[in-house]
């Protein structure tokens, strides 16, 4: 499995690059793979899921792009970043790191840290299974 790629789960909804219904959101090309979401339920009551797999650059980024869209009450859905390790780390900076300039809290911040003021669920765990038809992902014997 790739890092950075990931789909979204919905009961009765359709992965993004399979459906093709308007007012659905674009998918966007990450660094190192495909990041989509999925369809609005027909179901007003059932919120979508979307899970992002991978927290580098592209699962971050996409991750806080959908938490600042502009979700009506009923449409905003539940976001799971899901990552193999518990810190973001911004690699263009780790010389600083080792000059002293900078601490490791700024260069390799916790994504709990970076996520607490929003709805976004963090679940740390290697990807072991992925099923698109199922809309299924398991991250180390959980299901997502």
């Amino acid at each position: 499995m790739e890092r950075g790629c990931g789909f979204a789960m919905n009961p009765g909804s359709r992965i993004l690059h399979r459906a093709g219904m308007q007012g659905l959101l674009r998918r966007k090309r990450m660094r190192a793979g495909f990041v989509a979401v999925s369809a609005m339920s027909s179901d007003p009551l059932v919120r979508p899921n979307i899970v992002v797999l991978g927290g580098g650059f592209g699962g971050l980024y996409t991750t806080l792009h959908l938490m600042n869209m502009p979700w009506s009450r009923l449409q905003k859905p539940r976001i799971t970043l899901v990552d193999r390790s518990d810190r973001f780390v911004f690699l263009p900076l780790l010389y600083d790191l080792l000059s002293g300039s900078m601490s490791t809290a700024e260069i390799a911040p916790y994504y709990v840290e970076l996520l607490q003021n929003s709805d976004v669920r963090f679940q740390m765990g290697a990807i072991t299974s992925l099923d698109p038809d199922a809309k299924t992902v398991q991250v180390d014997g959980k299901d997502e």
